[in-house]
């Protein structure tokens, strides 16, 4: 069986070897439930918003390790890609059908949705959709993941629809937060590309571009969501040229950016060339009421 931290590892809440924590998109509903405004300086989690923002967090929590392990189990089982999943089979310290109850445990974490659907219907909408989506990015004979272009937007969508949920709970979307969530789906597509540039040195990985296309399109992302937020503060709001700024920022630390580089510049998540300090700006004007 697994010891305590081996299951941290199986459902990749914790980095192991070149598998990034499959729990860092919670950070996309953590930063809906700051741009609402509603997180109180006091201990939120005795009054009802706060509640539900928990009951929520969990219901996510409990979607993302179960996607990200059943992702493991089918890259293991049909492209023998090595992963820690894979490896407690091969090493007979776990059968399949025992990792596959495993595989489905996190499923129970939905039940905390039911006081979350009482108060937002839309938001539970939101929520089937993302996890339908990302079901299908892993699961056989669709394996959307495995689509050369369709695969590479998927990560970039489920990021936007977590925000939208999270956001949709309590509030009413807005121009303001439809072209936040934009932002967000170029953020992940420009973590989506650093994911195929590493995943280039894999021989078990789908290629889903070119090596020399994948470093092109990092290097060229910072250029079009500059004059994209450009655009934005123009139209509908001067609070995006936060992303213009930054936008400045990668592009100068990604000049001299090389292949080489792409497995360090995963893991370093206060690197500029990730600039999230913009999302710590954003949150900011969300909890002090200057982004609505």
């Amino acid at each position: 069986m697994l010891k305590p931290k081996e299951f941290l590892y199986f459902y990749r809440i914790l980095n192991w070897k070149n598998k990034i924590s499959g729990i860092r998109p919670i950070g996309y509903t953590l930063f809906a439930y700051l741009m609402t405004g509603l997180l109180h300086p006091k201990l939120f989690i005795f009054n009802s918003i706060g509640k539900i923002f928990i009951f929520n967090l969990l219901a996510v929590f409990g979607a993302l390790i179960f996607l990200y392990s059943v992702n493991d189990y089918f890259d293991w089982k049909l492209q023998k890609e090595e992963n820690f999943l894979g490896l407690k089979i091969e090493n007979k310290n776990l059968k399949e059908w025992q990792v596959l109850i495993f595989c489905f445990l996190p499923l129970l974490f939905l039940g905390f949705l039911i006081p979350v659907q009482k108060q937002s219907l839309n938001s539970i909408c939101l929520f089937i959709i993302f996890f339908i989506i990302a079901f299908f990015y892993s699961l056989p004979p669709i394996r959307l993941k495995t689509k050369k272009i369709i695969g590479i937007f998927i990560p970039s969508i489920g990021a936007a629809l977590l925000f939208l949920q999270g956001y949709l709970i309590f509030r009413f979307i807005t121009p303001k937060i439809i072209a936040l969530s934009v932002i967000l789906f170029f953020l992940q597509l420009y973590f989506e590309m650093l994911h195929i540039l590493e995943d280039s040195f894999s021989k078990k990985e789908t290629k889903k571009m070119k090596t020399e296309d994948s470093l092109k399109i990092i290097k060229t992302l910072p250029i079009f969501t500059f004059f994209l937020s450009l655009a934005f503060a123009i139209f509908i709001s001067p609070v995006f040229l936060i992303t213009s700024f930054f936008s400045i920022i990668r592009f100068l630390f990604l000049r001299n950016f090389t292949v080489d580089k792409v497995k360090k510049a995963r893991r370093n998540l206060f690197s500029p060339r990730w600039s999230l300090y913009e999302f710590l700006i954003y949150s900011i004007f969300g909890t002090s009421h200057l982004f609505f």
